[in-house]
């Protein structure tokens, strides 16, 4: 086997592992995010992790009003990102890897905009370390959960352009 054949596989293999750490990324925010009323302690969690032992800034009542509206805002965002996911990848027959990837990125941006706006930080680094907190939190319990209750399996017969088989 020559040295240029063997390069292009190695590639090829480490695309499609991207694109499946890509597509169990997304999912995995999306199952969070989507969970609407019980999400909400979940970022009221990641914004108190987020502020460490100082005080917080803000009255309890405005925090649970703005962690609300923020929660339900990534919701809303959730939702439409599935319905924007099966219209480009099922609809308009993009491949599901790169539209994924492509579409976890403007993802990201968004949510952390949301939360940068809706929560007024003060600057956008922190809206990510209180979206990736609020992302991690319940992530790995819900892997398992899932793993266990055999979910995963399931939404990928039921839906394979959102959850890809990794190799």
């Amino acid at each position: 086997m020559d040295l240029l054949g063997y390069a292009n596989r190695v590639a090829v293999l480490a695309s499609i592992d991207l694109f499946g750490f890509v597509s169990w990324a997304l999912v995995l925010i999306l199952a969070v995010t989507l969970f609407w009323p019980i999400n909400i302690l979940f970022l009221a969690l990641a914004y108190k992790v987020r502020q460490g032992s100082q005080p917080l800034t803000i009255e309890m009542k405005e925090l649970w009003v703005r962690v609300t509206f923020a929660s339900l805002a990534l919701a809303i965002l959730s939702a439409v990102t599935v319905g924007l996911l099966y219209t480009i990848i099922q609809s308009a027959g993009f491949p599901p890897g790169p539209a994924q990837f492509t579409v976890l990125i403007i993802y990201l941006a968004a949510g952390v905009g949301l939360l940068f706006w809706i929560l007024a930080l003060e600057d956008l680094l922190q809206a990510a370390s209180v979206f990736l907190i609020y992302v991690l939190i319940p992530a790995l319990p819900l892997l398992l959960a899932g793993r266990l209750a055999s979910v995963w399996e399931t939404l990928r017969q039921s839906t394979p352009w959102l959850l890809l088989h990794s190799t």
